[in-house]
């Protein structure tokens, strides 16, 4: 199953962070690096918007669901020019997300497991 990404709005970065419980957790755990306010995090989505998407796509490989938690392992491939960059970065990667759910439905705990 693959999808083919597009530039995102505002509207949907807003609609991503209503996702999002107050007290969560979005962490890349190869580059030990976490968001844990959503302010920031939607400032830097937002400053993300400014990179030439030339293209993208993310294809579904394998989707695991439990009570509160959903694993998808995906391939991601795209090529785009950051802002702060002169040249464009190509990328094809399978990584894997975990999203953990409090009783409201809300995302509590994001982990990305970048391959």
């Amino acid at each position: 199953m693959g999808v083919s990404v597009h530039q995102a709005t505002i509207k949907e970065i807003e609609n991503y962070i209503s996702l999002l419980s107050d007290d969560f957790i979005d962490e890349h755990v190869k580059f030990r690096f976490t968001y844990t306010d959503k302010s920031k995090l939607r400032e830097d989505m937002i400053n993300k918007l400014k990179d030439e998407i030339i293209h993208s796509s993310i294809e579904i490989n394998e989707v695991m669901v439990g009570a509160d938690v959903v694993f998808v392992k995906m391939t991601e491939s795209g090529k785009l020019k950051p802002t702060h960059l002169d040249k464009a970065i190509e990328y094809s990667k399978t990584n894997i997300v975990s999203l953990e759910f409090n009783k409201e439905g809300l995302i509590t705990h994001i982990r990305r497991h970048h391959g």
